[in-house]
Parts: structure tokens; sequence; C-alpha cells
């Protein structure tokens, strides 16, 4: 199937009709993949992903390189991504869709590593004991997630930063390569920006190269 004709699903998909449809979704692994077979075949979404899986196995394919599924394993996709997945019956863990516009923090979601796909967003794998520190802050997001009490997104922003940055920490570590990269990384995370601020109006390599202060030769 060509690229361009991949579906691209947004968050109201997968609930519509609920409160946080358009910004923010979080399901059990299980109950999500029961409840949405669509998502086996090759896909793209507008929104950003955690996949956190406890239980099961299988292979997830996230562009055209596929990874194996194990307990621990922590996957990351950023918008306009291609995956698909072949999960065994008994996979489970967490889910988790937001958008930027829901995250309202002030380092943007592509500063992370592990949304960085020029980086290569790899999976990460987590030690027993962070598996069960990570369980426990997804469920207490899941608690006020499937509850209507007041201030309900404040609690759940700061539930959601305090889980990318636990991950950012474990995924840096883990990956000695994120390190001998650092200073390639913020000219590819700038570029990344400009090129979704400008796409529609469909600017030279020389119009971003400016903006870089570099050569077009460069930058390709």
């Amino acid at each position: 199937m060509a690229q361009e004709q991949l579906p691209i699903y947004r968050i109201e998909d997968f609930k519509s009709g609920k409160q946080h449809a358009k910004f923010f979704y979080l399901s059990a692994l299980s109950d999500h993949l029961r409840e949405h077979k669509f998502v086996q075949k090759p896909h793209k979404h507008s929104f950003f992903i955690v996949m956190f899986v406890t239980n099961g196995t299988g292979t997830h394919t996230i562009d055209f390189e596929e990874y194996p599924v194990n307990p621990g394993a922590v996957f990351f996709l950023a918008p306009g991504q291609v995956h698909s997945w072949k999960l065994s019956e008994d996979a489970d863990g967490f889910i988790l869709f937001f958008t930027q516009e829901y995250y309202l923090a002030q380092k943007q979601l592509y500063s992370f590593p592990f949304f960085n796909t020029h980086a290569g967003n790899v999976p990460l794998m987590l030690p027993e004991a962070m598996q069960r520190q990570l369980t426990q802050v997804v469920l207490h997001m899941q608690q006020e997630y499937l509850q209507q009490l007041q201030f309900k997104d404040d609690i759940l922003r700061d539930y959601l930063d305090i889980l990318l940055v636990r991950l950012q920490r474990l995924y840096i570590a883990a990956r000695t390569e994120v390190a001998s990269a650092a200073p390639v990384l913020p000219a590819l995370l700038q570029l990344q920006r400009l090129i979704d601020k400008h796409y529609k109006e469909h600017q030279p390599v020389s119009f971003y190269a400016d903006k870089l202060n570099t050569t077009s030769r460069h930058l390709n």
C-alpha cells in the first residue's frame, strides 16, 4: 500500500463523544485491542502515543522497522509515523494518546528524544522495578481519567508530564548513542519545527538553510 493511501486516525476515531475525545485517550491495551480491530493494519496517527506493555509478546512495526514486543517494552510514536502490530491474545498494558495542545507544557513534545523520529525512536525496555513504578503512575492517571471531577485535566497533565520526564531519564540512560549524537539533535529538532510551521508554503531547501545558518548542500 502506498504511503499516502494509509489511513490517518484522530483521537476522536477511538472515543467519539467523550470529553477528551480530541486531545487525550487512555486505555488498558487489552481493551484497546479488543475494541479497535482496525489498528492491526498499517496506519498513521495525528497525535503522540506511548504504549507500555506489561504482558504478552509479538511484533510492532514502526516506519517499516520491526521490533519485538515483550513485557516491559515501551513504544513511542510521533504524529505521522506508520505502524502496525501482531500481538499475542494475552497482550496487555496501557496505551496513551495525546496532542501537543493538551500537553500545554513549556517544552515541545518533539524535545523528548523518543519522539524525535530523526534519531530513531526505538522502544525502551524497562527493568522490573521501574515497570512497577511507572505502572502506578499510569494507574493513577487511569483512575483520574475515568472520573468526572473538578480540575481533572490539570491532574492528568501533571501525571503525563511526570510520566514523560521519567521515561526520558530512562531512555537517555539506556541509549548511549544519544549522547554522541547530541551536537546534531538540536539542529534536527529545529528543522523539524520549521517544516511543521511552513510545510503548506512548499519552501525550497535554501529557505530552511538560511533559517538554520547553513548551506543547502550541508542541510541536504
